[in-house]
């Protein structure tokens, strides 16, 4: 029997609401990338949409980049990928002072220590990663200067692909002695692993660690001659003291005593530089820190302390004293 409460007559059904009405012709909608009767307007020839279609009428073979606008998050990414690629050459920079440091104590222990040239090798290697990555800097560097003059840019990740890996390619198509023949930190490396065990002789050329390519020049013909270094004062004439090098002849003094030269120099502002042979001019303003010659001065006269100290420890020495 129905319960007394209960009406006869047809059920009535709830009105739907407008989120219900919404919800249920979403679920009717294609999900983004299911294939549809229609293409947004842009029908295939042949009457099939090709495969690689997408849901918004596009091909990877028609797909065009926009222009990269310039706008404050655009310049914030070139920031970024600047700083990021900086922070790796800090690194690779380290990476060069340890391998140097290491070379240097290798050839103090032992003369000609086949370490040495395994470090040169790899300091070698070190300074071709700094310098593609210099080059990628360069690329980014001159990437946001024409954006910021032009307003956009075309095509970025293709500008920056053809620049950075065009430079990159010369780069590496250069021999080692093109790449290191006349480069400053490797001639400063050899100088400074040359100079432990040869105090009074100056250090051949770089080229004497470098391969030479079949078609490269001879020896006699690029080489330009050893070079000494001194850790002596040319005005003072005694080890260097706080040394600073002028930016214009790259001469060293100890501070103190260039800046007492300039200063009674009867009211000049320059003076001639006090190295034998050299015509250029100094003034204080033109006279830079060199945090490196200061520290390798200061191992210089350890190395010459503890040498000087093991003479006196031989026995024959010691023999020798005896016997006067």
């Amino acid at each position: 029997m129905a319960p007394a409460n209960a009406r006869a007559g047809p059920s009535r059904q709830r009105a739907s609401s407008p989120v219900e009405d919404s919800e249920a012709e979403t679920s009717r909608r294609p999900r983004r990338g299911e294939q549809t009767g229609h293409t947004n307007g842009v029908a295939p020839s042949n009457g099939s949409a090709p495969a690689n279609l997408t849901s918004d009428g596009w091909t990877i073979d028609t797909f065009k980049s926009l222009p990269l606008a310039k706008t404050g998050v655009v310049s914030s990414v070139f920031r970024n990928l600047d700083d990021r690629l900086k922070d790796t050459l800090g690194r690779v920079d380290d990476g060069l002072e340890k391998t140097r440091e290491a070379a240097k104590a290798f050839e103090d222990a032992q003369e000609d220590d086949p370490a040495v040239e395994e470090l040169d090798a790899a300091f070698r290697r070190l300074l071709e990663v700094r310098e593609e990555l210099r080059i990628k800097i360069r690329v980014l560097t001159e990437m946001a200067a024409e954006l910021r003059q032009e307003g956009e840019l075309v095509d970025p990740d293709k500008i920056y692909q053809e620049r950075a890996i065009r430079a990159t390619k010369e780069y590496r198509n250069k021999s080692q002695r093109a790449k290191f023949q006349n480069l400053p930190e490797y001639q400063d490396f050899r100088a400074q692993i040359w100079e432990i065990n040869h105090p009074d002789d100056a250090c051949p050329p770089v080229s004497r660690w470098l391969p030479k390519e079949r078609d490269e020049e001879s020896d006699e013909d690029i080489e330009i001659g050893a070079t000494t270094q001194t850790y002596r004062c040319p005005i003072t004439l005694l080890q260097f003291v706080e040394p600073v090098t002028s930016n214009k002849c790259r001469h060293s003094y100890s501070r103190a005593a260039v800046e007492g030269l300039i200063a009674t120099a009867q009211g000049k502002r320059a003076v001639k530089c006090p190295v034998a042979g050299c015509m250029a001019t100094i003034e204080k303003k033109d006279l830079e820190i060199n945090r490196n010659l200061a520290k390798r001065t200061a191992e210089h006269a350890k190395r010459l302390q503890r040498r000087q100290e093991e003479e006196e420890e031989d026995p024959e020495n010691l023999l020798d004293l005896t016997q006067e």
